[in-house]
């Protein structure tokens, strides 16, 4: 096992600290297909948002904090491009426009504040959003409100993408969802969180029978089965994960597989480290054939501000649907190229997984 992992959001302030965010889909992809999408209305929605709830999680660390996860005070969450706005008891009255607020979105999403049953901020989508996203997948930023050892507010901000698309086939679909309420979180030594695949049909509703599983994570060299996690559950263990890690499910239902992708991280682990990436939104545009995003890690051990020196790094770059595009090893540097997003851009976003080399 390598000393420490990462594949998150970061923003670093000196002398108080690393923040990372990332947004968590406890209840499994958040998604929507539609048949029809004519004239702003759209027909033969699903899966049915008003039924099933997702949610969207905010998870906090910093790297100066003995437990790991940082204490958000507030969320602002927005849609797309617009921020929006809710009342005192959370439920959504609207987006955000220059002369007020838009209506189309009141009753679309409740925020959440942490609970009993989470330690985490999160938004409960409450309607159906294929309209008020004009029928293409839509960007859910969560920003939240931090503060750093100095007792300085900031804010960390963290996006998920919502696919929504006309639905072509009669396929399933596979989620990994979050099978107890720590939400893909490792919070304590000794701590474990527990993951379960589910495959929907066209309608939505859960498959239940006639399907075969097989559980992978991510190492340095490629994917490697989990010996004997045959089941629709897997338990990951803190001893599994070095402060972040990948799993892949493997679903076979009649002669077709189907696969997705989730991490877990370890907020108890001794050591932090940061993806250090730049440009900081790691963005690359379609139209810039030089665009890249560059990665220099460091890696800390938590608690102290002096990053270890001479600390080399595995890198492993995949799409979306878990191919892999782009690897390194004992490197201080990676690079993510225009060449290479191009190659997975029919898939999504890429993945970058950094391990730090023992």
């Amino acid at each position: 096992m390598s000393k420490g992992s990462a594949s998150c959001t970061v923003k670093y302030r000196r002398k108080t600290g690393t923040f990372s965010a990332v947004v968590m889909d406890p209840k499994g992809n958040v998604y929507q297909e539609y048949t029809d999408y004519t004239g702003g209305k759209a027909t033969g929605v699903s899966p049915d948002f008003s039924r099933t709830q997702p949610e969207l999680a905010f998870v906090c660390t910093s790297s100066r904090v003995t437990e790991g996860l940082a204490q958000v005070a507030s969320l602002r969450v927005t849609f797309g491009t617009r921020q929006v706005v809710f009342d005192t008891s959370g439920s959504s009255l609207g987006l955000q426009t220059v002369s007020g607020v838009d209506s189309s979105a009141a009753g679309t999403f409740r925020l959440l504040p942490p609970d009993n049953d989470s330690p985490y901020w999160r938004v409960r989508i409450m309607k159906d959003i294929v309209e008020l996203a004009g029928g293409q997948p839509v960007n859910i930023t969560l920003t939240g409100s931090v503060s750093d050892a100095d007792g300085n507010l900031d804010e960390i901000q963290a996006s998920y993408q919502v696919a929504i698309s006309k639905r072509t086939g009669t396929g399933y679909r596979l989620s990994i969802v979050a099978g107890d309420s720590n939400m893909f979180t490792i919070r304590e030594k000794g701590g474990s969180c527990v993951l379960r695949g589910e495959v929907y049909g066209t309608d939505g509703s859960v498959v239940t029978s006639g399907i075969t599983w097989q559980w992978q994570r991510m190492s340095q060299s490629g994917w490697v089965d989990c010996t004997g996690k045959t089941a629709a559950t897997l338990t990951v263990n803190e001893a599994d994960v070095d402060t972040y890690g990948e799993f892949r499910l493997k679903a076979t239902v009649g002669s077709d597989t189907y696969t997705d992708v989730q991490g877990v991280m370890d907020v108890s682990d001794p050591y932090v480290l940061e993806p250090n990436p730049t440009p900081i939104d790691e963005v690359i545009d379609d139209d810039d054939p030089a665009g890249k995003v560059s990665y220099s890690p460091r890696l800390f051990k938590r608690g102290s501000n002096t990053a270890i020196a001479g600390q080399k790094f595995d890198f492993v770059a995949m799409s979306a649907a878990g191919v892999r595009i782009g690897s390194a090893t004992a490197v201080t540097t990676f690079e993510v190229t225009h060449a290479m997003a191009q190659q997975a851009a029919s898939e999504g976003d890429i993945t970058v997984t950094i391990y730090a080399c023992d």
